[in-house]
């Protein structure tokens, strides 16, 4: 125990993806370091100093904390406070800051073959719906037609392009393949028999920071809130006014959570806030 000598290994060089027992060390290490009543908070901040005509005169922040249970609607909301404030433009940049965690998403021994399931999502400061999105492949009411792409209003989902065809309800061999491209687009082909039933489809996202991107340019749209300079990314500082906040339920709540579901996104974000929180550096 003392000297460090290696008594029995097996598999000690094979990828393998954390998984359940591990969660009751990363549960217990939380609750010890952060406390049960921890929160996540992802806030909306300003350097602005007045608002003219609507237009906030400076700067907007939109803080990521790497909340493992935020979700479209909960930015929607925390967005929806510049509405309240009559605020109808930025005059400066919308900067993200997802510098709570770094931008390595994966851990180095992780299978690379479980990246394509949600249960290994990637872990960013910017977990939004656990980085994976769920819709539905409905077939066509004829043979020879393109499938219909069902999405949920739930989430907010990249551009989905679809060249899956309808085939005739005694298909047997029918199949849907999903890829994505650089830009986070969704790709899908293939065919599914005519018939009652959709296909249910799930996508994790890859490039998580440009879909934050995309993310919070499309909410600020649907908000009609114009943007004089760019959505990017930046750090935020100190001297900053909060415009709202979003905090998640309690540490003890999440840890319940995760070790009830063995949710992996959950435990996750917990390990990298536990190396952001102790080392005092991105997670």
């Amino acid at each position: 125990m003392h000297s460090g000598e290696v008594l029995y290994s097996v598999n000690a060089s094979k990828p393998m993806t954390p998984a359940s027992v591990l969660k009751v060390l990363t549960a217990e290490a939380a609750l010890i370091f952060m406390g049960p009543n921890y929160r996540f908070s992802t806030q909306v901040l300003t350097d602005a100093k007045s608002i003219k005509n609507g237009v906030l005169q400076g700067n907007l922040y939109i803080l990521l904390n790497g909340d493992p249970t935020l979700t479209y609607y909960d930015l929607a909301e925390l967005l929806f406070a510049l509405k309240k404030q009559q605020i109808r433009a930025v005059a400066g940049n919308v900067y993200i800051d997802n510098t709570a965690y770094d931008q390595r998403f994966y851990g180095p021994g992780w299978n690379e073959d479980d990246k394509g399931y949600c249960y290994a999502a990637p872990i960013s400061a910017g977990i939004v719906d656990k980085n994976c999105l769920s819709f539905q492949v409905a077939p066509a009411n004829t043979k020879g037609s393109p499938a219909k792409v069902v999405r949920s209003s739930k989430y907010f989902y990249p551009d989905i392009k679809s060249t899956v065809v309808t085939k005739a309800n005694t298909a047997r061999t029918c199949s849907v393949h999903l890829t994505n491209d650089m830009g986070n687009a969704i790709e899908l082909d293939g065919c599914m028999p005519r018939g009652r039933y959709a296909w249910g489809v799930s996508y994790v996202i890859t490039d998580v920071p440009e879909y934050n991107r995309s993310l919070f340019k499309d909410l600020l749209r649907r908000l009609s809130i114009r943007v004089y300079g760019k959505v990017t990314f930046g750090s935020a500082g100190n001297q900053l006014s909060l415009i709202n906040a979003h905090a998640s339920q309690p540490l003890s709540l999440l840890v319940l959570e995760m070790l009830k579901k063995s949710d992996n996104v959950i435990a996750g974000a917990l390990f990298k806030k536990l190396g952001q929180l102790y080392f005092n550096q991105p997670g």
